[in-house]
Formats: structure tokens, sequence, C-alpha cells
């Protein structure tokens, strides 16, 4: 048992194990490496804890000393069989939770009996007597109990398992794997040879602290490259990524180009539409005005008739006077200003815009990006007020108008959910379909802009509406709002076009 030379080769195989684990824990600490860096390095640690019980178990001078020896060794092999079929379920791409978890429950179970110094039967330990390089070496050996016996299967099972993966690995293409498993082919072979030692079957020497070094070899020359070579292909897809957006910016521009003159020619036939839309909305309100302004030149009138047309006069006026307001507003060019507004305001003043009898309702979620919206300050409030006027006109005998607001996944993006509702008269499929056309409405006071007023303040904001309504059942008007600040550089680009480099962006 006492072989200072075995004991040193041993003893340095296990100090270069520390210095190679070493390396690949720390690589993982500081450069965010993947797991099997860590794996790794355990892994080494392991095997150095092996090699260093065989160093001792050279060294030692009785069966004490070397069944304290032995306890070492089996601690690190242990350890090392499940830490071994870790490494490689992460190196191949194929893990198993449950298989894993298996493993290291068992080693767990095999550390216990270890420690416990239950490994062995009483009084089995003999010394064998072999030669290496025609020097003579002693050995001593014991009779392992039945369950640890069971231990010296479980890590070949492993070891061999291992194999196969990294050989199915190589076979469908996975090249750098051919070294790993040559490496793990030597391992498998070697720890054989250190079981039937160990075990007494026959008299030889431990391998393992010098095949493991073929193992440490064939990783620590491809798990670096692999990674290197995964960081370029990434870089790849980054610029493919990069010039695809730059594409569909480029075809957006020209596609805005083609939009601009078709709809220079489509002016032309809408303003004639246009025009008859707003002399009928102009004609009406004017026709009641000069009816009334002939009927108060009559001397007779009575002091009640006078009040009552002079009534007509200032609510058809104020009509008027709310149908140039909404056409300058449908008119003028939306431009987005974007500030961080919080929902409580936009709230208070929707609040402000309920009429007599009804009440508020509100359910806002409090996560962050509900609390806090990135909009304009000018325009969006216009769309909370004319939604929540809308609500109340919609339910003639008052009621209860409910504002709620979340965060849900929409078009495969985060979105800003806020639903206005109300139990008025509700929709029709027809109605429902028209709501947003200009100058179309169900109101008699009404101007027919509100509703595209709206439409045109989200999509603005790069969201969209959503109208859902039965007939005697209500209303639901949700606005869909982006969470959180554009990028400085997508800011200016329309939904659609943002959606299509979010999914690219995901598929890369």
């Amino acid at each position: 048992m006492n072989s200072p030379f075995l004991c040193g080769m041993a003893f340095a195989w296990a100090l270069a194990k520390i210095a190679v684990g070493a390396f690949f824990v720390l690589t993982y600490a500081y450069r965010r490496r993947e797991a099997e860096y860590l794996l790794f390095g355990l892994l080494c640690f392991a095997v150095a804890l092996d090699s260093a019980g065989i160093a001792l178990a050279y060294h030692s001078l009785d069966t004490r000393q070397w069944l304290l020896a032995a306890r070492f060794a089996h601690a690190g092999a242990i350890a090392a069989g499940a830490l071994n079929l870790h490494f490689v379920m992460r190196y191949t791409g194929v893990e198993s939770k449950r298989l894993i978890q298996v493993a290291y429950g068992l080693a767990a179970l095999f550390l216990a009996l270890d420690i416990g110094n239950v490994w062995f039967e009483p009084g089995t330990v003999q010394v064998l007597h072999s030669e290496v390089f025609r020097q003579p070496v002693a050995h001593a050996v014991a009779s392992p109990r039945l369950l640890p016996a069971a231990f010296y299967l479980v890590v070949v099972a492993e070891l061999i398992g291992g194999f196969v993966l990294l050989l199915r690995a190589f076979l469908t293409g996975q090249r750098e794997a051919g070294w790993v498993m040559v490496g793990s082919s030597v391992l498998v072979l070697v720890a054989i040879n250190d079981i039937l030692l160990t075990t007494g079957v026959f008299p030889s020497v431990y391998l393992v602290p010098h095949g493991f070094l073929v193992y440490i070899f064939a990783i620590a020359t491809t798990l670096p490259a692999r990674y290197q070579s995964a960081e370029k292909e990434l870089e790849a897809a980054t610029v493919d990524l990069a010039e695809a957006t730059q594409e569909l910016r480029n075809s957006y521009v020209e596609l805005q180009v083609v939009q601009d003159q078709l709809t220079g020619k489509e002016q032309l036939a809408q303003v004639g539409e246009l025009a008859a839309a707003i002399a009928h909305e102009v004609r009406n309100p004017l026709a009641i005005i000069v009816n009334a302004t002939a009927s108060l030149r009559r001397p007779e009138l009575a002091e009640d008739d006078r009040t009552m047309l002079l009534g007509i006069v200032e609510e058809e006026a104020a009509r008027l006077n709310r149908l140039v307001t909404d056409l300058l507003r449908f008119a003028r060019p939306v431009k987005v200003n974007r500030s961080p507004v919080a929902m409580a305001i936009l709230l208070q003043r929707a609040e402000a815009r309920l009429l007599e009898g009804f009440e508020l309702d509100l359910e806002i979620s409090d996560d962050p990006d509900v609390q806090t919206v990135w909009a304009d300050a000018g325009l969006l409030p216009l769309v909370f007020e004319n939604l929540v006027s809308n609500a109340c006109q919609a339910m003639r005998d008052g009621g209860r108008v409910k504002i709620s607001a979340g965060v849900v996944e929409h078009a495969g993006r985060d979105m800003i959910k806020v639903t206005i509702s109300d139990s008025g008269h509700g929709m029709d499929e027809d109605v429902m379909s028209r709501a947003t056309d200009p100058f179309f409405t169900t109101r008699p006071s009404g101007t027919g802009l509100g509703l595209p007023i709206v439409d045109r303040i989200v999509k603005a904001h790069g969201g969209h509406l959503e109208i859902d309504s039965s007939p005697g059942e209500g209303t639901d008007i949700s606005l869909f709002l982006p969470v959180g600040k554009p990028d400085d550089d997508e800011e200016e680009l329309p939904p659609h076009l943002r959606r299509l480099i979010d999914a690219a962006r995901r598929k890369a």
C-alpha cells in the first residue's frame, strides 16, 4: 500500500484537476457563461477528491488509514457520477429533470453510507500484490455491503448513459461531441478497472486519476470553441435581424410614398362626399335657426313662445359650435407628444363628464405600467371624456359607467387594455360596423365625429379600438395602448410594422 511514486502521481493529478475546475467555475461566475461550465468545474473538483483519496490509499501504512482514504475516494466518485450525467445532458441538449433528480438522490444516499462508515463488510480487508513497471505494488481491498455494492452498478450505468448521449449527439450532427465521446469511453473503461480493483476481483492499479485527463482535454478544447461558434451565430443572426428591420423600414417608406400619392387622388373624390356630409349636418340646424328667427319677427308673438324660440336658436347654435369644433379636431393631423401621464388624472377628467344621475365604477390594476402611461397629455383625455360621455348618453335613465384597466397580452405584445362599459340600449352589427365612420350617428344631436376622433387618437398612440355590443345588453369599448415608453427609433412606426419587427425579434 505504501507506494510513494503512485501516491505522488495521483496527488499531482488531483491538484491539476482542482486548477482546471477552478478555471471553469470562475469562468461561469465572472463571464456569465452557460451552466455547463459550472457543472464541469464541479465535476473536476469531485474527481480531484477521488484522486486525492487514491493518493492517500497509496500512502497508507495500515488498513485503518486505507479505509479512511477509501471513504474520500468513494465520496469523490459518488459526486462525480451524478455530476457527469448532468453535465452530459446539458452538453447534448437532452435534459430530463426527473432523471437528474434521481441521480442526485442516489448520490445523497450513497454519500450517507460512505460518511457513516458502513461501506465494507467488517473484517474483509485484505492486501493484494501486483507489479507496475516491474515495481511491486500492494493494494488493500475489501468486500462491500449489499447496498453500497449497488453504487458500482449505478456509477457504471451513469457513465455508459453519458457515453450513449454523446454518441447520439455526434451522429445527429454535433461534431464537437466526438472528442468528448472518446474521452467518455476512456472514462468508462478506467472506472470499471478501478471498481474491479477496489472489490478485489483482480489486482491492478487505479486508472481514473490518469484516464480522466483525456476527458478533461476533450472538454477543455471543445466547450469554449462550441460557445464561440454559438456567439458568432448569434452575432450573425443579430446582423440579419438588423438588416431585415432596415428593409422593413425602407419598404414602409416606399409604401408611404405610394399611399400619399393614392391619398392625394382619393382626397379629390372624398371632398365631394365630405362637403355633402358637412352641408347636411349644417343645413338642419341652420334651417331650424332661420325658421325660429322668422317666428321671432312676428310682433304678436307671446313671451313664452319667444323664450322657447330663443332657446331653440341657442341650442342649435351650440350644436353648430360642437360640429365646427369636432370638424377641426377631425381634420387636424394628429401629432402625439408623449410624456408620462398619471392614469388617475385621466380618470378624474373623465369623471367630470358624468351627467347627473350617473356613477363611475373603477377597476384599475396596481401595475406601474397602468398607473402611469406614456401618452399625449392633451389628446388622450379627450378619448376618455368622449367615451364616458357616450356611455352616459346610451343610458337614458341613468346608471353606472364602469372603467377597468390592466395589462394583457395582445397581438403578440403586452398592451394596456382600458374598457369603458355601459348598460344602455347597445348596438346591432350594422351600427357597430359603422360606429367609427365620420358623420355616422344614431343620436339626433350628435355630430358623428366623436368615435372617429377617438379612433384616430388611439391609432396615433400605436393602439386600436375594439367594440363589443349587443342590442339591449349595453356596450363595451376597449382601447389598447402600448406598455411603457416607445423606443426612439420605433415611435414613428405604425402598429402593424412594429408587430412585424417584434415577431422577427422573437423568431431570432
